[in-house]
């Protein structure tokens, strides 16, 4: 499995001249997340890597010291910070100038900005347009099928799923 995700990785990002991935998960993703961004890092020193999900927003500063290789932790809902964060680095300008909801490395310690603003209508935004990432062989590789289990109630972070898209 590793070898495919870098055997992919490595084609797009050559393909495609990448110089920033973003990548995210749970903490259930940690190992994937950290083989990826460690690949990436040692193979492609000069690509900005970003990371975000539940991981970060849960804990940012303990996800980014485990992660090791990040640059830029995303924390909370990441559709206007990515953007925003984008702008920011093809201006050139300092990571934590005006962006709210991340947390970076400046000299030598994980800072964290304001945070962003949660959206509330997430029937705002649209669906994520998945089509042309492979996702449906991503999730045959992530996701093997399994026996059933019933859904337990679980605590969420206060961070996360506070508003919810309508039926």
């Amino acid at each position: 499995m590793r070898a495919i995700i870098e055997g992919i990785l490595n084609k797009e990002i050559e393909e495609n001249k990448v110089d920033i991935v973003l990548t995210g998960g749970l903490s259930y993703d940690f190992s994937r997340l950290k083989n990826i961004v460690s690949f990436i890092r040692k193979k492609f020193f000069h690509i900005k890597i970003i990371v975000g999900g539940a991981i970060i927003t849960a804990d940012p500063g303990t996800a980014m010291i485990a992660l090791e290789y990040a640059d830029i932790g995303v924390i909370g809902e990441g559709e206007i910070t990515v953007v925003e964060l984008r702008g920011a680095l093809q201006k050139e300008m300092g990571v934590g100038v005006g962006v709210a909801g991340i947390i970076y490395m400046d000299n030598g310690d994980w800072v964290q900005s304001k945070p962003r603003e949660e959206i509330n209508d997430l029937d705002s935004l649209p669906f994520p347009d998945y089509d042309g990432f492979g996702a449906d062989r991503y999730l045959e590789l992530s996701f093997p099928p399994r026996p059933s289990v019933p859904a337990q109630k679980a605590d969420a972070s206060p961070k996360c799923w506070t508003a919810l898209r309508k039926p």
